[in-house]
């Protein structure tokens, strides 16, 4: 009985041991992939004194299915594959690393989301965080804790700098328009007028936020609380002009009026958005949706722009934190210039 009691604890003694040293491999592999990342993405935001930007990007940096950002003593994950949910500990030991090197500190909040279900949830939910973030010296109000969304799409960074260089004395129309960050860039960029549409009165609540947080003139300033589909149908038929069109649509909506999939509509969409452009006006025209590939989203772009007689678009690369995986972008986006 007292071999067997002792055979019994040296063998609870290995397991044991074996499970330090399998949690100590995962911890030393997680850190080693997060550094990698981390130093990929330096120089970048130190250039542009970034308070939030994506530190893992799924596959493209040895994670498929999961993806993690930055924001001021803060990492905001989404979970897409079940694997991950068991090493949250390691993922947060080896995160804190990160968040040494850059706040001097390594008291940290994480936001999890497990996204890897029908319905998005909250993993250890953590009390609303709201406050502000620079980006190309304008103000954005975020929300951690609230909903996988934080309130500003960092993979449109670029895109946000190239309209506020576009907009100086346009008349500009921002579909789609979320919080408003575009419009923002546009009205800061020296827009005339930029009108704001979105089927969220939230939203376009905290887009408001955004421009007085900005000094920004609301008279230049219209938030409509509209399905986008229908109000660029409305515009038409007044025959109303815009110099600058911003138009992001998610992957599909249901409104009053009905449902709406970039995959099936996308033609529509992007029609009905050239036919209120004005002369030499320009379109930036995105997507964001995994299932369909950029060489599809460019030949159906470009088959409408052929039957309009437009020439090609610019195509729009990625930010430095969005890299590539073979090639695909996760935001296909172009500008289109009549």
């Amino acid at each position: 009985m007292i071999v067997w009691a002792s055979d019994l604890i040296i063998y609870l003694i290995e397991v044991y041991k074996a499970s330090f040293y399998r949690a100590k491999d995962i911890i030393l592999e997680l850190l080693h992939k997060i550094t990698k990342a981390y130093s990929l993405r330096k120089k970048e935001v130190t250039r542009y004194k970034l308070q939030a930007f994506r530190l893992i990007h799924g596959v493209a940096d040895g994670f498929p299915g999961l993806t993690i950002e930055v924001y001021p003593q803060a990492f905001h994950g989404i979970i897409k594959e079940k694997q991950y949910f068991k090493q949250i500990p390691f993922f947060e030991s080896a995160l804190k690393n990160i968040a040494q090197e850059l706040w001097q500190n390594d008291t940290v909040d994480f936001y999890w989301w497990d996204y890897s279900g029908r319905q998005v949830r909250a993993i250890h939910k953590l009390p609303l965080q709201r406050y502000e973030i620079f980006e190309n010296n304008l103000k954005y109000e975020i929300h951690l804790g609230e909903d996988n969304h934080t309130g500003l799409f960092l993979d449109q960074r670029n895109n946000r700098r190239l309209i506020q260089s576009l907009a100086s004395d346009k008349k500009v129309l921002n579909l789609f328009c979320y919080t408003g960050s575009f419009s923002i860039a546009a009205l800061a960029g020296g827009a005339s007028n930029a009108v704001s549409v979105d089927l969220s009165k939230k939203t376009l609540e905290w887009a408001k936020r955004n421009i007085i947080l900005n000094n920004l003139d609301l008279n230049r300033s219209q938030l409509i609380a509209f399905d986008a589909v229908s109000c660029l149908k409305r515009l038409e038929k007044k025959n109303e002009l815009f110099d600058l069109i911003i138009c992001d649509p998610p992957t599909f909506s249901r409104s009053k009026n009905g449902f709406f999939s970039m995959e099936k509509n996308l033609e529509d969409l992007l029609g009905a958005c050239l036919s209120i452009l004005s002369s030499k006006g320009k379109l930036l025209f995105s997507l964001n949706a995994q299932k369909m590939n950029f060489r599809d989203f460019s030949l159906r772009v470009e088959n409408v722009l052929r039957e309009e007689k437009l020439q090609k678009p610019t195509y729009l690369g990625p930010s430095f934190d969005f890299p590539l995986y073979q090639k695909e972008p996760h935001l296909k986006a172009c500008l289109i210039g009549k």
